[in-house]
């Protein structure tokens, strides 16, 4: 016969023990239950609250980089607008240059056109000028003054710093770069430009040019010349180069004919109308110059 000893005092213990326990318990689950979550402080689960506080503080980045995105999508959307402003003023500048050549203009007319010029001019200045919503210049970007650019006939003087910076890793830009914009503008089609020859008395002209083959450009200047048979009065022209002297041109003597296209190393222009005897026209390299010069 076997005798187990109980010990009541112990018996007693262990049930307010288990009863708090499970009275903890119920507690922390109602108040669990009643807010919606699991985890209500750290000690609850450390684990599950060190990755929710990870998720709340992405969230968070997220919440912001958007307010960000939404303030470049309008300073790129003001900085389109303005760009179409510019356009259409240079539209408007085009258009008053064409008049002037209108052989009827006395020079009252023409002063007139100068005018308006100056103004189209000083509104191209002030859309470049223009401002977001925080006061800062659009066009600014890397840095700049409270008026990146000043006239300064017949250019403009510039406090712009060249290049883009954004908000974020992944942002869009927070300014534009102006100084691409408005200070570095190829001349002619962006590869080569033409000119005529001062001393043209010929009625002939030419258009901007392009480019056939861009493999075979070589970054040379050329002039082409006109020569006129005082017998027969045939029209012809050769092509110099800067590389290359008279005595041995780059296209020697060919016959001109009106509305042609000549074709030199992967450059053409296109020549119309009558030209006079030592008229000339020149393809040199294009240029970076400012819109405002």
């Amino acid at each position: 016969m076997s005798i187990n000893r109980i010990g009541t005092a112990n018996m007693y213990d262990s049930t307010i023990s288990n009863l708090g326990s499970r009275q903890s318990s119920l507690v922390e689950l109602m108040e669990k239950t009643t807010a919606g979550k699991r985890v209500l402080r750290a000690s609850d689960d450390p684990v599950a609250a060190a990755q929710a506080e990870r998720a709340r503080t992405r969230i968070t980045r997220s919440e912001n980089e958007q307010r960000v995105l939404g303030f470049q999508r309008d300073v790129i959307a003001q900085g389109e607008s303005e760009l179409g402003k510019a356009h259409g003023a240079l539209q408007d500048f085009r258009d008053l240059l064409l008049q002037a050549g209108n052989g009827s203009y006395d020079q009252v007319a023409r002063d007139a056109l100068v005018k308006q010029m100056e103004s189209l001019r000083d509104q191209i200045l002030g859309y470049a000028n223009a401002k977001d919503s925080n006061g800062l210049p659009i066009f600014r970007g890397l840095g700049s003054s409270d008026t990146p650019l000043q006239s300064v006939p017949p250019g403009a003087q510039s406090s712009l710093n060249p290049g883009q910076n954004t908000g974020s890793d992944n942002g869009l830009p927070i300014s534009l770069d102006g100084h691409a914009v408005w200070l570095n503008v190829p001349t002619g089609n962006g590869v080569f430009e033409v000119g005529s020859g001062a001393s043209n008395a010929g009625k002939a002209w030419a258009d901007a040019g392009s480019i056939t083959d861009p493999s075979k450009v070589t970054g040379d200047s050329y002039m082409l010349v006109f020569s006129k048979d005082p017998a027969t009065g045939a029209v012809s022209y050769q092509i110099n180069s800067s590389s290359a002297t008279a005595t041995n041109p780059v296209v020697p003597a060919t016959p001109y004919k009106d509305g042609q296209a000549i074709a030199i190393n992967g450059q053409q222009i296109v020549l119309k109308g009558e030209p006079a005897n030592g008229d000339s026209f020149t393809m040199a390299p294009s240029k970076r110059t400012d819109i405002f010069t």
